[in-house]
């Protein structure tokens, strides 16, 4: 019976992955359909043209063994450079623009403007944001000069980066494909030399991160997230992204790394409109460099450090990124959030619930790295108000979704929170310290946001216990901090590991109780915090009367 289930569970993977391979090797067909290649028909999985094919054929060239040995020849013929009728060099020299002059390549816009427009995608890219120009590829292409190739893709397919030779530690040369049209008949939202220059941008960006960082299959959500967000970067005026960012405003609660990317370019977006000079783009580029280390950080648990290293909480910020997110369309602030913020759509709630005593708690399953828009209708008070709680969760060290509890009320209650004058909130649940959350009423937010600022000092001095003391940190991904608490001759009366808070300072809260839940003798005693391998320490004063 054992040896049954085991054969038949291996069928049923071998099944699977062969249509996934079959899927895979369809949609590779499609990107050049005018090749007229001859093949066997295989089962059609999913053929939706995608705006890059560069995720698709990074995962081809990750599986190529796997395929049948007639399906390997097809794709190497598909994925080798084309032969063009002629090339002329962009005005900087770095690139060198492959493309016909007659048949069904040539190009219907001006291949001037495009080598301008790689020229400019570079001048921004790596003059001004400061990455790593991609390697040379030697003499393929005929030189060793960055190889652009213009010719017929599938309509919606914008362009594609292709990794050529390997460099070693997930590194490779690589070239690039662009549609020789952009035609308004084609599936594109952009069109003509429009297109052409945010697909420049675009690619251009896969070239660097392939080149000089790192690829990563897993993380070719954050691979498209990137470039989709250069696209705005370098050419601010085309907004080519609108198109895509719609379904993340349907699905924002699903998990980041389950997107598409292209969907997520707000995010970048965010950063970089965010902060003030050039602190947004140093976040991004940090990001990769932490991805490209020898730790292979994860793109998420990438962000997340690089956030960190400037000084921030990607705890905070995420959910900052929440409330941005939520004044898009009619509900746009000018000059708060998003510069373009009207022309995004609306968010889409996760739930809506009457303000009632009886539908309280409210169970919330999250995602890791997602946000849930939860609608609250009170129409206690005659003309009804609206409440929104956003709620964040910022792990990016695991794959699986949380249940936790939120209780909003009009009275306050034993461990609520007051949002503003007219209600109360409270999150509960065992695992609820990735959750931040912030509140709307009426699309007004209901408290300014207050910033994360890293202070030296324990506060309030003296202690007395009517309060609670709050303790001096540094931030850390893991949102928790280790207290140790010493008298002045240094004998432990305390240590725990605590939640770290970000309310205006950066601390940990603690009741001054020692181990054994007692209150300590009056006197100066001494802490030390621990987080991200960083030690705070100092001195406080507890007056126990």
């Amino acid at each position: 019976m054992i040896k049954n289930t085991l054969l038949f569970l291996v069928l049923i993977q071998t099944i699977v992955l062969s249509q996934n391979l079959d899927s895979l090797y369809n949609k590779l067909l499609g990107l050049k359909p005018k090749l007229n290649i001859k093949v066997k028909s295989v089962q059609t999985i999913n053929t939706k043209p995608e705006k890059c094919g560069f995720g698709l054929i990074g995962e081809i060239k990750t599986h190529l063994k796997e395929f049948s040995l007639e399906q390997q020849q097809t794709i190497q013929q598909i994925l080798s450079r084309p032969i063009m009728q002629t090339s002329l060099v962009s005005p900087s020299g770095f690139f060198r623009i492959h493309y016909d002059t007659t048949g069904n390549n040539k190009p219907e816009y001006d291949i001037n403007e495009l080598a301008v427009a790689f020229d400019s995608s570079y001048n921004y890219e790596v003059n001004i944001l400061s990455y790593l120009a991609p390697p040379k590829d030697g003499s393929n292409g005929g030189d060793d000069k960055y190889d652009v190739y213009v010719e017929d893709l599938r309509g919606g397919d914008y362009g594609a980066t292709t990794s050529d030779e390997s460099l070693g530690n997930n590194k490779h040369t690589s070239y690039i494909n662009l549609d020789n049209s952009f035609s308004t008949n084609e599936g594109y939202n952009s069109f003509g030399i429009s297109a052409a220059q945010v697909t420049a941008a675009h690619e251009f960006h896969h070239a660097i991160q392939i080149g000089n960082y790192i690829f990563n299959q897993s993380d070719t959500y954050y691979h498209e997230l990137t470039s989709t967000a250069m696209e705005e970067t370098v050419y601010d005026n085309v907004n080519d992204y609108y198109a895509y960012i719609r379904s993340y405003f349907n699905t924002t609660s699903k998990s980041f790394t389950k997107q598409s990317g292209y969907n997520l370019a707000l995010w970048n977006i965010y950063l970089h409109e965010r902060f003030d000079g050039n602190t947004g783009d140093e976040i991004i580029k940090r990001s990769w460099e932490l991805m490209a280390t020898p730790h292979n950080n994860s793109a998420a648990v990438a962000i997340a450090k690089s956030i960190e290293e400037f000084g921030y909480s990607f705890k905070s910020e995420f959910n900052k990124f929440g409330i941005w997110i939520y004044f898009t369309n009619n509900r746009t602030k000018e000059n708060i959030y998003f510069e373009e913020a009207k022309n995004y759509p609306l968010l889409k709630s996760t739930t809506t619930t009457t303000l009632e005593p009886t539908n309280m708690p409210l169970t919330i399953g999250s995602n890791p790295i997602s946000i849930n828009y939860n609608r609250f209708l009170d129409n206690s008070e005659g003309l009804p108000d609206t409440l929104i709680a956003i709620l964040s969760n910022s792990d990016v060290n695991s794959t699986s979704s949380i249940d936790y509890k939120l209780t909003v009320a009009t009275n306050t209650f034993d461990g609520a929170t007051e949002i503003n004058e007219n209600y109360f909130s409270k999150i509960e649940g065992n695992s609820v310290d990735y959750i931040s959350d912030s509140y709307i009423v009426n699309n007004e937010l209901a408290s300014d946001f207050v910033e994360s600022t890293e202070i030296e000092y324990a506060y309030p001095q003296p202690f007395s216990y009517q309060s609670l003391l709050s303790i001096p940190t540094f931030t850390d991904i893991s949102g928790k901090a280790q207290l140790n608490v010493y008298t002045s001759d240094m004998n432990l009366v305390y240590s725990d590991v605590k939640n770290i808070a970000h309310s205006g300072n950066i601390v940990v809260k603690w009741n001054g109780l020692n181990a054994n839940n007692n209150k300590l003798a009056s006197g100066v005693y001494i802490y030390v915090t621990k987080a991200d391998d960083k030690i705070k320490k100092g001195k406080i004063v507890i007056l126990n009367e």
